[in-house]
């Protein structure tokens, strides 16, 4: 999985979410069923990962930058701080399944 995580953050980096979404989940859920990862915790793996907010390609990035005036690297590097955090938080996710699929109904 941390490679996979690793090819998402890649990905991220360089081309906008729902591309990213469309093009890379085909390839990597059958991938992550083989690693027996329950379908609605990979979804939620990759969302966050392919979060809106990851330098050099964040769209909110851009927006803010827009809105506001200021350059575009400026806001970039004031958002190292909670890509971090993101990280941080994916990492938790991946790990902790709990966390992702506890309103799931069993059956």
């Amino acid at each position: 999985m941390g490679m996979i995580l690793v090819i998402l953050f890649i990905a991220r980096c360089v081309m906008d979410a729902i591309p990213n979404t469309l093009i890379l989940t085909p390839l990597l859920a059958p991938v992550a069923a083989g690693l027996r990862y329950h379908p609605v915790h990979f979804g939620v793996i990759m969302v966050v990962s392919l979060g809106f907010a990851t330098p050099p390609f964040g769209l909110n990035l851009f927006v803010a930058s827009s809105i506001t005036g200021v350059p575009y690297l400026r806001i970039a590097v004031r958002a190292v701080p909670y890509v971090v955090a993101l990280l941080v938080g994916l990492l938790i996710i991946t790990a902790v399944p709990f966390l992702s699929l506890t309103f799931i109904p069993v059956r």
